[in-house]
């Protein structure tokens, strides 16, 4: 078990050294946000620890599959969209 638990600590801290934001949500978080990578609207919760500025995502086909992200929402309620839909 302590093995298993070192690996997973390892594995954690690579992703977090990619993608440094990760450094922001906890084991926990993280691991759903990494389970859940082809499921945006699962992600989209963890944004606000990420980053402190963004609420939200607008994005279309959802719910088709097909998501694609076209701009985010501040705290504040205000939309930017995105120069190119991702």
């Amino acid at each position: 078990l302590l093995k298993i638990q070192k690996a997973l600590g390892e594995y954690l801290e690579n992703q977090r050294a990619a993608f440094p934001r990760f450094y922001f949500v906890g084991d926990e978080d993280l691991l759903e946000i990494i389970g859940h990578t082809k499921e945006p609207l699962q992600v989209i919760k963890h944004l606000k620890k990420m980053f402190k500025g963004i609420a939200g995502l607008t994005m279309e086909g959802a719910e088709t599959g097909r998501c694609v992200l076209t701009g985010m929402v501040s705290n504040e309620g205000e939309v930017v969209p995105f120069h190119s839909s991702i």
